[in-house]
This record gives structure tokens, C-alpha cells and sequence, in this order.
């Protein structure tokens, strides 16, 4: 018997209505168990209000989350059909991302977390549109702005443009020009912010306030049993996705492949800043669930057969048996 994943990956409208509603009903059984409200949404902000904006148990966060979740599910859309990412037609990143959003309930309370994949959208919109242009400073002050913008929100993400950096030489697009207008985009919110708090807050401008969240801690020590093994799962399925990824790049146009690379990187980096981020891993997930619902979405589109169909429903058992091990436990 031939397992086939076709209807979803261009499904039809009313298939489309049902799919992405089973996604969204995990947020009302989440919200009504009370779940979401046991989570911690401190994490690390630049600025200290930014870390906690609404009282205890408020349904505006969670209200606010569910909607920046359907805007950020119209950019991935928007990105992965504008740069031709899978060369296909789909819909299956859009799933796997509402999905994971809302398996993922530690995120659903944190507005931050989903502001900053806001930006961070934006700055890939921007940067994969350099391909081989080395004179594209106004895209890359903007992008680069925008990942400013994100460090206020998690400080963490100040990593980003390092590995951004890195993806401008992927795109050989790479130059001095570049790379000032990178560097001034993405230093201008923060003098505005230095210089605001100056005047305004000195005592914000401590270096214990500075450097509280950029310190590395392991984020293992904080995670269940349960969690770990649901981890060490995802995982397994994200590298076999990979495997069935690379080999089909040949098919793919040079900046594809480019684009690709570069996002593969990307996931691993935010993986690794959110395994050594305990006080903002939680944050960082949304980033993740973005860069994990392309690549995993790449093979289950464009190689047709039985052994990814059977690993989709292996995620799909997964990530309900993780829902059900949170509400037990």
C-alpha cells in the first residue's frame, strides 16, 4: 500500500480550513488546561518592561501571540513562494510551523517571542533578495535594523548577525559596503536605546544588566525526562529530513541551493543559541519551529514515496504523545 502526502501538500480549501483549525484548537485545549499560565515569561529584554508587558494569567498575550502566529505563517508563505525554496506550490510549512506553535504551548503566552520572528522574517525577506549583489547596502541596513530591533525583544539574538554575515558571503554578496551598512543598521536602535537610558534610566547601563541572558547556560538541566527524549526525537526527524534535503538540491537553481544552505545553517545556530540559552530558550522556540518547518517541509513535498509520508506521521505521533506527557505530567 502507497502512502501519499499530495492532498496536503496542495490540498483543496476545505482540507486546507480543516488542517490549519487542528492546529489553532491546540491553542484553546492549551489555554483552557492552564498550561500556557505555568509558563515563566521573563527571559532576558534589553528593556526590562519588554520582558513581561502583561499581568499574570491575561488572555490579551495569548490573543496577540495567535495573531502575530497567522502573520508569521503569511510571511513564511510569502518568503517560501517569492524565493522559489520549494519549487513547488505548498502549504506544508505553513502546517508544520502552526503545528509546532501550537504543540510548543511554552510560547504561546510569550508576545516577544513572536515579535521577534516578526523581525527576524522580515530581515530574511531582505537578505535572500541580495543574491550577488555586493552594492545592496539598503537591504542590508534595513535587514540588519530589523535584527537590532529583535535584540531588544531577546538578547540572545545578538548572534544573528554574525551568522547573517556569514549567509551575505553565502550569497556572494558580501562587501565592505555591505557589511558597514549591516553593521550601522543594526547598531541604530540600540544608540537610540543607549542614549535614551542615558538621560532617562543610567542605572539600566549596568554591566550585570547588559550581560544578564548572554551568558551561556545549558538548558538541559531545566527539561524533564519526558521533553528530553521528545527533543532527542525531533531531532532524529529533522536529520533524516536533512538527508532527504541535500541530495535533492541538484534539482534546485543555484540561488536556491544558496538559500537553502544558508537556512539549514541558520536552524542549527538558533538550535544551539537556544540549547545554551536557559533563561530564553522558550523564546527562541518560535525561531526555531520557522527554520525546522522549511527543511522538514522539503523532502515530504518533493520526494514522493512511502519512507517520508511514514516519518510525517511519526512527527504527528510525536509531537500529540508530548502534548499528552505535558497535560499527565
Amino acid at each position: 500500500m502507497k502512502l501519499s502526502l499530495k492532498k496536503i501538500i496542495v490540498p483543496p480549501l476545505t482540507l486546507t480550513v480543516l488542517m490549519l483549525s487542528a492546529a489553532y484548537l491546540l491553542w484553546i485545549l492549551l489555554y483552557f488546561s492552564g498550561a500556557s499560565f505555568s509558563v515563566d515569561r521573563s527571559g532576558s529584554s534589553l528593556p526590562a518592561f519588554a520582558g513581561n508587558l502583561f499581568p499574570e494569567k491575561s488572555l490579551w498575550p495569548y490573543l496577540i501571540s495567535f495573531l502575530l502566529t497567522g502573520v508569521n505563517s503569511i510571511l513564511i508563505l510569502l518568503l517560501n513562494n517569492r524565493y522559489n525554496i520549494i519549487r513547488t506550490r505548498t502549504l506544508m510549512p505553513v502546517f508544520i510551523f502552526n503545528f509546532l506553535i501550537g504543540v510548543w504551548f511554552q510560547t504561546h503566552m510569550f508576545v516577544k517571542a513572536h515579535m521577534a520572528l516578526t523581525l527576524i522574517l522580515g530581515a530574511f525577506y531582505l537578505f535572500f533578495g541580495m543574491y550577488r549583489n555586493p552594492n545592496a547596502s539598503g537591504e542590508a541596513f534595513t535587514g540588519s535594523f530589523l535584527i537590532g530591533l529583535s535584540c531588544f525583544l531577546i538578547k540572545p539574538l545578538v548572534v544573528l548577525l554574525p551568522v547573517f554575515w556569514i549567509g551575505f558571503m553565502m550569497f556572494q554578496s558580501f562587501s565592505l559596503r555591505t557589511w558597514l551598512a549591516s553593521l550601522f543598521g543594526f547598531l541604530n536602535p540600540l544608540i537610540f536605546y543607549f542614549a535614551a537610558s542615558f538621560y532617562l534610566n543610567p542605572e539600566a547601563l549596568t554591566a550585570e544588566n547588559l550581560l544578564s541572558g548572554l551568558i551561556p547556560s545549558f538548558v538541559i538541566a531545566q527539561l524533564s525526562l519526558y521533553e528530553i527524549i521528545y527533543l532527542l526525537s525531533m531531532i532524529v526527524v529533522i536529520l533524516i529530513s536533512a538527508g532527504g534535503l541535500f541530495p535533492n538540491l541538484r534539482n534546485d537553481s543555484i540561488q536556491t541551493r544558496s538559500r537553502l544552505s544558508f537556512l539549514s545553517f541558520f536552524s542549527v545556530c538558533m538550535f544551539l543559541v537556544s540549547i545554551f540559552s536557559a533563561a530564553d530558550y522558550k523564546a527562541i522556540m518560535p525561531i526555531v519551529a520557522f527554520g525546522y518547518s522549511l527543511i522538514f517541509s522539503h523532502p515530504l513535498s518533493l520526494r514522493h514515496g512511502n519512507f517520508f509520508s511514514i516519518i510525517f506521521i511519526i512527527f504527528l505521533v510525536l509531537n500529540i504523545a508530548y502534548i499528552v506527557s505535558s497535560l499527565i505530567f
